[in-house]
């Protein structure tokens, strides 16, 4: 972390807006900026660092870890604004920005404490969530991403699988996504390395369905009950 002293010789200057961040400057960068806001507001934020070792980093950055996830806060270039990201291991559970240093440390203070993410949206308006997020807090994000996913009209092409997929008890503990056009059902949604089951719509009535296994590069199958027996074939393998 930068010391004070090249802050105070005016290197932060390099990096921030005096007009827009005096008081991040005169603190030292915006970690310790937080800091001493949560000291003047009576709150507790716990150990708040800049996201790297840079001068860059030490101004303008700063994360705080907490049981539920990383909180990062960056700057806005042209007005006042600390952007507020908490973020947990597989999504998202709330962002929001604000031009009140004290409001930040105040959102950091409470998540660490346990708040709920309706009390947080509602202490402190500027922080939104969405119901994947909610999904999370109540314990049944799979269930939650299943109704996105057939709900949408996106990958029309997909439609049927994804009925068919879901109408299996074995899939449907599965949770599903689209990355490149490509249906993907995490085998643990908690867990962002574990193992994923794919299915590639090569071209009309031809897919490839495979693991993320390394070595897995899938089989053709040329139906749609084909590409359910496949899945329900790999997932069997992976549960033993």
């Amino acid at each position: 972390m930068a010391s004070e002293s090249s802050f105070s010789g005016g290197a932060g200057e390099a990096f921030l807006n005096a007009e827009l961040y005096a008081d991040l400057i005169r603190a030292g960068g915006l970690s310790r900026a937080i800091a001493k806001a949560a000291e003047d507001a009576g709150v507790e934020v716990g150990r708040v660092v800049p996201s790297g070792a840079s001068l860059r980093a030490s101004c303008s950055t700063a994360v705080a870890a907490t049981d539920r996830g990383k909180i990062s806060v960056l700057l806005g270039v042209k007005e006042r604004r600390f952007s507020i990201s908490i973020d947990g291991e597989t999504h998202v559970w709330a962002a929001g920005g604000t031009s009140d240093i004290t409001s930040v440390a105040r959102v950091i203070a409470s998540w660490r404490t346990g708040v709920t993410l309706r009390l947080l949206a509602s202490e402190f308006p500027f922080m939104e969530y969405d119901a994947m997020a909610q999904a999370y807090e109540d314990g049944d994000p799979v269930q939650a991403q299943w109704d996105k996913v057939l709900g949408s009209d996106q990958h029309p092409e997909m439609h049927a699988i994804l009925r068919q997929a879901y109408s299996r008890p074995e899939i449907r503990r599965l949770y599903p996504y689209f990355s490149h056009g490509v249906l993907r059902f995490l085998t643990d949604c908690n867990d962002v390395t574990a193992v994923r089951v794919f299915v590639d719509h090569a071209a009309e009535g031809h897919y490839c369905v495979g693991t993320t296994i390394a070595g897995d590069t899938g089989e053709d199958i040329y139906s749609i009950q084909g590409v359910i027996d496949k899945m329900m074939d790999l997932i069997s393998r992976l549960a033993k």
